[in-house]
């Protein structure tokens, strides 16, 4: 259950980190995450929407993190319009491998927690 709880929590846990997250991606690449994982949130796949609504979570949190009083709405149509026609499969498997390795770091730091508190 605690594995559970603290997996549903790591886009939230990554605003500590996000400093750290965001030297290595320009804010731009941020944003483009968060346009593919919302496309992702309309997948029949449930796996698929699942990933996409935590990815979601994840990119929201690092782009509020470093771009606090961002113009959302406005940026991500900006970077809508510049992706449109474009493949999304090359931008989505980097998204993915980004949220996902940020979610084994959680899913280790649950199990180090867990092991702690017996």
């Amino acid at each position: 259950m605690t594995r559970y709880i603290l997996g549903t929590l790591a886009p939230f846990l990554t605003f500590a980190q996000a400093s750290e997250a965001a030297a290595q991606l320009p804010p731009v690449e941020d944003l483009h995450c968060l346009l593919a994982m919302g496309a992702l949130q309309t997948s029949s796949d449930p796996n698929s929407k699942s990933a996409g609504v935590m990815g979601s979570v994840y990119f929201l949190g690092k782009i509020a993190a470093t771009q606090p009083d961002i113009d959302l709405g406005g940026q991500l149509a900006s970077e809508a319009a510049k992706l449109k026609g474009q493949s999304t499969r090359a931008l989505l498997g980097r998204c993915l491998q980004e949220y996902n390795t940020w979610s084994q770091h959680l899913i280790d730091s649950s199990d180090r927690v867990s092991a702690a508190l017996k």
